[in-house]
């Protein structure tokens, strides 16, 4: 090597990493300066719920990082805490090894199970853990709603809650699934979320911007971009696709939900397919473009099937109360105690003195 050729190597790579960490130094500056820009002029929004890293997908059933307290719905008249437990399920926490005599429901679905827009004790899986409690005592059912779901993705759920030992699963349809099947698939999209945040750096910097106002910013914008095609959708009909596109939906829900049931049966473990319309079903006495095909599906392989369009109908609840209606479309905490109260018959009509061995 020249005289002085390793002199100016050196530095060459002094300035080298005196340029990265300049750029380092000032990137974090622009954010801290980011940040409280946008806490001083109001636009910093409540942090959301986290989905589970590659880590936490290995270790916990449920999609949700564990141990979260967020409110939801801020800034509208459903505002309300949220609970994420240790299993990565929505609720109050419970041991993931069931004690003796409990009886153990697994609740899986999309936001109707999930329960958007009313508190952790209004959804339809506490209503019922309530009722059946009072007829029964010892029960849990565990809430594995996620929102924007269908059965591609609900199916994996239901096998993942089987690690916290449940004696019944049930699985709620709602009339949006076939759409969001024809749409991008949000267990795809949270899988690659999974995957990227997981791998470094990005681990690193989702560690720390995760909490902060910008991210969950960011996050709300694409939210609002992704979700905003399949609203349109939530009765099942409502925008223009083909009907190949229509029948190779309700074809694959319809294997898909075969499939599950098999795996179901040779484990011996009973389930039950219930079905929660749309408001504007409610209304005309019957469900979308998908709901009876759907429901005759479900029949044709032989599982107990609930409808809570009848059961509300039946009640005879205005549409305006057992649903969140103008606002949202989702039911109201009376709508879930309506089905709550049905689908409890019919657990305690299947599972028998099984349900109720804790008496």
């Amino acid at each position: 090597m020249p005289p002085g050729s390793a002199t100016r190597v050196g530095l060459r790579w002094r300035d080298a990493i005196a340029n990265v960490a300049l750029a380092l130094l000032s990137s974090a500056f622009a954010i801290v300066c980011a940040e409280a820009t946008v806490h001083l002029v109001g636009l910093a929004p409540p942090p959301g719920l986290f989905t589970v890293s590659d880590a936490e997908y290995a270790r916990v059933p449920g999609i949700f990082s564990p141990n979260q307290s967020v409110i939801e719905g801020t800034g509208t008249r459903f505002a309300h805490p949220t609970r994420i437990d240790s299993l990565g399920y929505r609720g109050p926490d419970f041991p993931r090894l069931k004690e003796g005599g409990e009886f153990r429901i697994l609740y899986v679905g999309d936001s109707f199970t999930y329960g958007h827009n009313v508190a952790d004790h209004e959804t339809l899986p506490a209503q019922l853990e309530r009722q059946l409690s009072t007829a029964c005592g010892a029960v849990r059912v565990i809430n594995a709603g996620l929102s924007g779901s269908t059965i591609d993705g609900q199916d994996a759920m239901a096998l993942r809650g089987l690690s916290v030992s449940p004696d019944l699963v049930v699985l709620m349809y709602h009339e949006n699934d076939i759409d969001e099947m024809m749409d991008s698939r949000i267990w795809w999209q949270i899988a690659e979320n999974r995957r990227i945040k997981s791998r470094f750096p990005v681990s690193l910097l989702y560690r720390l911007l995760r909490h902060s106002a910008i991210w969950t910013l960011a996050q709300d914008a694409r939210r609002s971009v992704v979700l905003q095609p399949s609203q349109g959708a939530v009765q099942g009909g409502d925008r223009q696709v083909s009907a190949e596109a229509v029948e190779a939906a309700q074809r694959e829900y319809g294997e898909r939900l075969a499939a599950l049931a098999d795996t179901l049966r040779k484990v011996d473990l009973p389930f039950i397919f219930a079905l929660f319309p749309h408001p504007e079903s409610v209304r005309a006495g019957r469900g979308g473009r998908d709901y009876e095909r759907i429901r005759q599906r479900a029949a044709s392989l032989g599982l107990p099937t609930v409808d809570f369009l009848e059961a509300i109908q039946r009640s005879g609840t205005r549409v305006e109360d057992a649903f969140l209606v103008p606002e949202d479309y989702h039911p109201s905490a009376l709508g879930y105690a309506i089905a709550a109260a049905d689908l409890r018959d019919v657990v305690l009509t299947l599972a028998g003195p099984k349900a109720c061995r804790a008496t």
